[in-house]
């Protein structure tokens, strides 16, 4: 069933190269929680090929990503494109002649996916209430004195 995520190594033994290309259900991702999920497809594609004693897959992979808004917290799709991303893994390590990929798949999409996302294209309308407490770089000590609120001030 997981054929999608298989590289077939003694395919490759003459100097052959096999081509990836497939789009996948982010189940087996097993990340869906209110600070990151998956709910796109994940598409990835790239070339796998034998150079000495090693396996070297080439990749780029695209799906998005759904994380809290920085500013106001709503749930914010965001894309998540790695492009030529390397694999290298050492033949004796691969003992069946198949490798898996989903596991080099599931670990960089989950590390690679933003932290912090603002919803509308970075442009938060909630952002203008927040404006007044946040301090514009180079604002001089007259600004301050404006009457601009500043909770931490006293401290």
């Amino acid at each position: 069933m997981e054929d999608e995520f298989k590289i077939h190594v003694d395919r490759l033994r003459h100097g052959e190269m096999e081509k990836i290309r497939e789009t996948v259900d982010p189940g087996f991702l097993e990340q869906n929680d209110e600070e990151l999920a998956f709910n796109a497809p994940i598409s990835f594609h790239g070339e796998a090929y034998l150079a000495e004693q090693d396996l070297v897959v080439h990749l780029d992979i695209e799906t998005k990503a759904k994380l809290p808004c920085s500013i106001c917290n709503e749930l914010t799709e965001a894309p998540l494109i790695l492009k030529g991303l390397y694999h290298i893994v050492p033949m004796h390590e691969i003992k069946t002649g198949v490798y898996n990929l989903k596991e080099f798949l599931r670990e960089t999409i989950v590390l690679e996916a933003p932290h912090f996302v603002e919803c509308h294209g970075g442009s938060c309308p909630k952002r203008k209430e927040l404006k007044r407490y946040l301090k514009s770089p180079g604002s001089t000590k007259k600004e301050e004195e404006d009457g601009t609120y500043h909770p931490f001030s006293e401290l």
